[in-house]
C-alpha cells in the first residue's frame, strides 16, 4: 500500500517570509548601497534562500515619471540577504532618493 507521504513528498521550500515596506524613509548608506533599508526575518540559510522585491524608489529631486503637480525618479532596488536575519533593500541612485515602497519576499529552500 502507498503511504501519503510517499503520494506527496515535502515541499522543496522550508519557509517563506514577506512583508510590504510602505514610503521608508530612514535610508542612509554610500558606495553601493547609497540608498538603504534593512528589514530584519527570521533566521535562514543564506546558502539556500533568496530574496525577491517589487517596488520603487522616489525623489522630489530628479526628473523622471510626473504625477499631479510633482516629478519623481524611479530607481532600481536590489533586494540581498546580508545576514541570516537580514534583509538589505538598497539602491545605487542618486543620493536624493527620498523614499523605497514596494513588497519583499524571502525565499527559503529545504
Amino acid at each position: 500500500m502507498t503511504t501519503v507521504s510517499e503520494l506527496f513528498p515535502q515541499s522543496a521550500i522550508k519557509s517563506i517570509q514577506e512583508g510590504v515596506l510602505v514610503g521608508a524613509t530612514n535610508l542612509s548608506g554610500s558606495g553601493e548601497d547609497k540608498k538603504y533599508h534593512d528589514i530584519t526575518i527570521s533566521a535562514v540559510d543564506t546558502s539556500k534562500s533568496i530574496a525577491f522585491f517589487e517596488g520603487s524608489t522616489s525623489s522630489t529631486l530628479y526628473p523622471g515619471l510626473y504625477y499631479g503637480n510633482s516629478t519623481y525618479a524611479i530607481g532600481v532596488v536590489q533586494a540581498r540577504l546580508t545576514s541570516s536575519t537580514n534583509l538589505r533593500l538598497s539602491t545605487a541612485s542618486g543620493s536624493n532618493m527620498t523614499t523605497i515602497t514596494g513588497r519583499w519576499k524571502v525565499v527559503e529552500y529545504a
